[in-house]
């Protein structure tokens, strides 16, 4: 019997809560947010977690080579795809893109020795407007 194929650990997985927020330039207060990353035979899951009960906003759970994997809602409902990269051990592209509507392309990068996730994204705001948003998260646990 063959074994398994190993898969390193990704350093993104862990716990991370949203310290700081940039949108369109502008410092705004960071919203209640938390990102649960995980790994499962090299697939990376993504949980966006809200406020102190940690309700699950979306999900999805994507490899690192670019292929799509579907975006869902707490209710399971598809809300776009999601296509993750990796560039380098601290850096990867991610983009997102709803139904209608361009692509969300960003970068999530580990810095400070993988204390700090700073996430940049070009983003359709509720306003209609494309900004480009900055949202840095500080790791709350390395194993969430």
């Amino acid at each position: 019997m063959a074994a398994a194929p190993a898969f390193a650990a990704e350093k993104l997985v862990g716990l991370w809560q949203m310290v700081y927020q940039q949108v369109g330039g502008a410092k705004t207060p960071p919203e209640p947010l938390a990102i649960r990353i995980t790994q499962t035979n090299g697939a990376i899951k993504f949980d966006y977690l809200l406020n102190r009960e940690m309700e699950l906003t979306r999900t999805f759970t994507a490899k690192v080579d670019g292929s799509a994997a579907t975006i869902r809602d707490s209710s399971g409902a598809v809300k776009g795809i999601a296509r993750l990269t990796k560039v380098s051990d601290t850096e990867y592209t991610l983009t997102m893109q709803s139904p209608f509507k361009p692509q969300e392309p960003g970068k999530l990068i580990l810095a400070e020795k993988g204390t700090l996730l700073r996430c940049e994204s070009d983003a359709i705001m509720p306003n209609h407007a494309l900004s480009h948003v900055v949202q840095v998260f500080a790791r709350q646990t390395d194993t969430p």
